[in-house]
């Protein structure tokens, strides 16, 4: 036999099976990250399933009755500070609420009334809030149905480039405790963020440099030798990366399994064919 024709019994001799193996292990491997991903989503569903409930638990509502001189004076005060915030002026501007305040503010106020019957301040207390809740969730994925979760929760208000988001420490929403997980995705919770393209709320939370909890009240503040809070800090930025790269980790070590034996299958079958062919080439 010449090398000619060794060399084509060597062609003629291969097979497409090595490669089409490869290429359905390797779709094999994208349908179960695909179908992880689903089934994480589902699995979040039925825990939240556990502390939720399928319909609303309103919250109390501030009464307005005989209320209309605390109104006028709340109202005077809101206006005082918004005006310090949105003019040049470098004087130090505060806004210090009580808990029967934030509470009137939220029953009287147009721009707060969607938080009516969904928060309501129970107590300050040192640094946290104590906060009744009633909030709509979506029930289930790529469904238009709802369940709600009733309970309260003790946050700590933080502002984060001129946004109030609220820091949840905790979150007791009845028997069943609150996974970690749905904890760590619900805090912070962005208590302002409709407000944020508001055209009166939004630049003067924009102004302000620090809020914080005082004498069992809630005070705002823009001083003038005070700065703004950095967006996210890097205890904040660390563990958001770790909760990631546990997630993306446990992935690619699935996914890298999968190629190794895609890629130790295709090794076999090559070695397999060289045998094979070994032969036949000598002869």
């Amino acid at each position: 036999m010449t090398a000619e024709q060794k060399e084509e019994k060597k062609v003629t001799g291969s097979t497409p099976f090595a490669g089409c193996l490869i290429m359905i292990l390797a779709l094999l491997v994208m349908l179960f990250l695909v179908g992880f991903a689903i089934w994480s989503v589902f699995r979040l569903d039925e825990e939240i399933a556990k502390f939720t409930q399928l319909k609303a638990r309103p919250v109390p509502v501030a009464s307005l009755e005989d209320a209309e001189g605390t109104l006028n004076s709340l109202k005077a005060r809101f206006d005082t500070f918004n005006h310090q915030l949105t003019t040049d002026s470098q004087e130090d501007a505060r806004l210090t609420l009580s808990v029967e305040d934030i509470n009137l503010a939220i029953a009287a106020f147009e721009p707060l009334k969607e938080l009516r019957g969904t928060f309501h301040v129970e107590a300050i207390e040192n640094d946290t809030m104590r906060v009744a809740v009633s909030f709509k969730l979506n029930a289930k994925p790529m469904d238009n149905s709802f369940r709600y979760l009733n309970g309260s929760m003790i946050v700590r208000p933080e502002l984060v480039e001129g946004e109030i988001l609220l820091r949840v420490l905790s979150l007791d929403a009845g028997p069943q405790p609150v996974p970690e997980e749905f904890l760590g995705h619900f805090s912070p919770y962005r208590i302002s963020q409709r407000y944020v393209e508001d055209p009166l709320i939004g630049p003067a939370m924009k102004r302000l440099t620090g809020i914080e909890l005082r004498d069992n009240q809630l005070q705002l503040r823009r001083l003038k030798n005070e700065n703004a809070p950095a967006p996210i800090t890097p205890e904040q930025a660390e563990k958001g990366k770790m909760r990631f790269m546990k997630l993306f980790g446990f992935i690619a070590v699935i996914f890298l399994v999968g190629v190794a034996v895609v890629l130790l299958m295709g090794l076999r079958s090559s070695r397999k064919k060289a045998r094979q062919n070994g032969p036949q080439d000598s002869r």
